[in-house]
């Protein structure tokens, strides 16, 4: 069978630590051995933790396996089972203490490495700026300065996302999650191909934030994030959130 890397990406504070389990539960739910899925609460997390980072001096490192050698070995294994294998993944931009572009993850550099390897499909995670800004805000010195960092590493996905293949690409809103969890894990089935998953059962741990920036920030914190993140950078959110790659199409527009 077939080898297949599945990566979530997007910008500190747009819910990865909530939508990761969504994805866990529906791909183990359409396997027929759930041993093959391999992630951050299995098997070979500890050999894919922290070691895409392009300065970090272990880049090159899987534990005892370079990263082609790790994955010539689950395409290889793959192979000699009945079912899809599926490594699921998930990074933020920026990530832990690598906090300015070019520290982190180098995106492009490793979606062509997977692709040698695996099928791959890319899921980006978008939220309201504000709100994902919100959500950490005491991180790089307090809201304003947060937001700056958020800002440019959405510039940064934008970039990568727009020479990626478009087939391999869908992106999923935080907002859209919360108010349309079932039309949203139905889009996400479509889009991987799993027939089998159960979409009942997947989002059932999944509970929608309930910080409120708009009470909490002063109108001038607010017209200053929205200088910072509707301005020139319009273009980016636009093209992270491109309604061609929408996993949920046909549906109202929400408030955000």
């Amino acid at each position: 069978m077939k080898l297949m890397f599945i990566y979530i990406i997007g910008v500190e504070g747009c819910g990865h630590h909530g939508f990761f389990p969504i994805m866990r539960n529906l791909i183990q739910s359409s396997l027929n051995q759930p041993a093959n899925l391999y992630s951050r609460d299995q098997k070979l997390r500890n050999q894919f933790n922290r070691i895409w980072l392009s300065n970090n001096p272990l880049k090159n490192l899987l534990g005892k396996f370079q990263t082609k050698q790790l994955l010539r070995k689950m395409k290889r294994h793959s192979s000699n089972v009945d079912d899809c294998v599926y490594i699921l993944e998930d990074n933020s931009f920026p990530s832990d203490t690598n906090r300015k572009v070019g520290q982190g993850w180098d995106l492009f550099k490793l979606y062509g490495l997977i692709r040698q390897f695996a099928e791959i499909r890319l899921i980006v995670l978008n939220r309201n700026p504000i709100a994902a800004t919100f959500s950490h805000k005491d991180w790089d010195g307090g809201f304003r300065p947060h937001a700056d960092v958020i800002a440019k590493h959405l510039d940064y996905l934008a970039s990568v996302i727009q020479k990626i293949e478009v087939s391999h690409v869908r992106n999923i809103s935080y907002e859209d999650l919360s108010a349309y969890p079932i039309q949203t894990v139905k889009g996400i089935i479509e889009f991987l191909s799993l027939p089998n998953a159960d979409h009942n059962s997947a989002y059932k741990d999944f509970k929608a934030s309930k910080k409120n920036w708009r009470a909490s920030l002063d109108p001038e914190e607010v017209q200053w994030a929205e200088s910072v993140f509707y301005g020139e950078r319009s273009k980016s959110l636009e093209i992270l959130s491109n309604p061609e790659q929408s996993i949920i199409k046909n549906r109202p527009e929400l408030i955000c």
